[in-house]
């Protein structure tokens, strides 16, 4: 540098300033980018999920990261193609982006099914629940007697033995589940 700030050249660039983004490519690793995004999706999970508890938060906070990380690796890798003449297969920029987008869609996948925010789960969920309270229900001897009365009822409009039904709702379920599963199937 020579005098008044200038360099042999003549001129210098002005310094960066605070919250410049000159350097961010994918943007997946830095949190001024990844907060306020996966801050929506928590949002709007919270909301939108009703058995999702606050106590779940960070549970919750835990996925959007993971799904928002997987989403910049997936709108860069995008973005790298269509900047493209010819499509590039695993050149040196795609490479660790290819890599990065899988981890993060795994871990998202895997929160997601621990939440109950895949359709599988979810209904795994439902079922999980529903046979927890009937237990304790049935152990604490409060089922309530109308309901009793009901599932008595079908039972034996079913033939099934009594207090058997559980099992034949719990196979019930597994038939939705395996059906579902298998229209999922390409």
């Amino acid at each position: 540098m020579t005098g008044r700030g200038l360099d042999k050249r003549g001129y210098s660039w002005p310094p960066f300033e605070v919250g410049n983004t000159a350097a961010l490519t994918v943007g997946a690793r830095s949190s001024r980018v990844v907060d306020p995004l996966a801050a929506q999706l928590v949002e709007a999970a919270m909301a939108k999920a009703p058995w999702l508890l606050d106590s779940d938060t960070a549970a919750v906070r835990a996925w959007a990261i993971a799904e928002t990380r997987a989403g910049l690796y997936a709108d860069a890798l995008a973005r790298h193609q269509e900047d493209r003449a010819v499509p590039c297969a695993g050149c040196e920029t795609c490479l660790p982006w290819d890599t990065a987008l899988a981890r993060w869609q795994t871990t998202a996948a895997n929160h997601r099914i621990r939440l109950g925010l895949d359709p599988l789960s979810r209904a795994q969920l439902g079922k999980d629940v529903t046979q927890a309270a009937l237990n304790t229900s049935r152990a604490s001897g409060t089922v309530d007697a109308q309901i009793a009365a009901e599932i008595a009822a079908l039972e034996s409009e079913l033939g099934i033995p009594s207090g058997a039904g559980r099992y034949v709702v719990n196979d019930h379920l597994s038939d939705l589940i395996d059906a579902d599963s298998e229209e999922r199937e390409p």
